[in-house]
């Protein structure tokens, strides 16, 4: 667990602050991870182009510095900041436990033109909070507290999963998206109802989601299934899920700057 605790830092700092402010930005993000284990550059169309994207290879040392970070985020963010016209973001790099880098771009209030600040500017983790439910999820399996391979309604208080297939639905398909829910995304007329501030239990309730496909056969991606996942977590320890969130995993790794919600 410890290991895993560790994977989720350095994940969060970098990943979060590029794929999330980037949802279509993947390619990019290829990029940087280029960047960090690079020694030299390749051309992408022949002798008279050289691409922006470094040949992987071992690690180079000496030119991983301030400056030639630097110089590749700003023009990487200035750029796509445009393109995909995002107000702000924060790109932060780590390396041995210790930040080597970190610079906001962009706004942070785009009617009063205040800068991103990365040390004070707060984002919305969004999809990469589901690391720290699948981690609050593997805390209880350590503690026997659940079976991954269990129909997971026999952890669900207050509601029960619609489920007319022979085959359960288990945290192991909760955690994978492979439950088979009909998953179904916002429509823009449906915003300001999901802002509104509801409980986990409630958001699930009052928004069922049914089984359409056998569990463990076709993965699709579900914020429902993970979020019934967590809701499993509050069930078992009687304890608010964000609570959990935040005294167990957040408290433990000294991210004072984080909140769950």
């Amino acid at each position: 667990m410890k290991k895993i605790i560790t994977y989720i830092r350095t994940f969060i700092i970098i990943f979060t602050l590029v794929a999330y402010v980037f949802p279509i930005f993947c390619f990019p993000a290829v990029t940087i991870y280029h960047f960090l284990n690079a020694k030299e550059t390749v051309s992408a169309k022949g002798n008279n182009q050289e691409s922006s994207i470094p040949l992987l290879g071992e690690s180079n040392k000496e030119s991983l510095n301030k400056d030639s970070i630097e110089n590749f985020a700003d023009k990487m963010f200035n750029e796509q900041l445009k393109k995909f016209n995002v107000p702000g973001a924060v790109f932060t790099v780590v390396k041995d436990n210790k930040v080597i880098f970190e610079k906001g771009y962009g706004y942070s209030d785009l009617n009063k033109k205040t800068p991103v600040d990365p040390k004070t500017t707060v984002f919305r983790a969004a999809s990469v909070s589901k690391t720290f439910t699948a981690t609050a999820v593997m805390q209880l399996k350590e503690k026997d507290k659940v079976n991954l391979n269990e129909d997971v309604n026999k952890y669900l208080k207050d509601f029960k999963i619609d489920n007319k297939y022979s085959k359960p639905v288990t945290l192991n398909n909760l955690l994978t998206h492979t439950a088979g829910f009909d998953e179904k995304f916002i429509k823009e007329s449906q915003i300001e109802s999901y802002l509104q501030e509801k409980s986990l239990k409630d958001n699930l309730i009052s928004r069922p989601r049914p089984i359409i496909r056998e569990p463990g056969e076709i993965p699709q991606y579900s914020n429902y299934g993970m979020s019934v996942a967590g809701y499993a977590v509050e069930s078992i320890t009687g304890v608010p899920f964000n609570k959990y969130i935040e005294d167990n995993i957040l408290k433990p790794l000294n991210m004072t700057n984080s909140s769950f919600s």
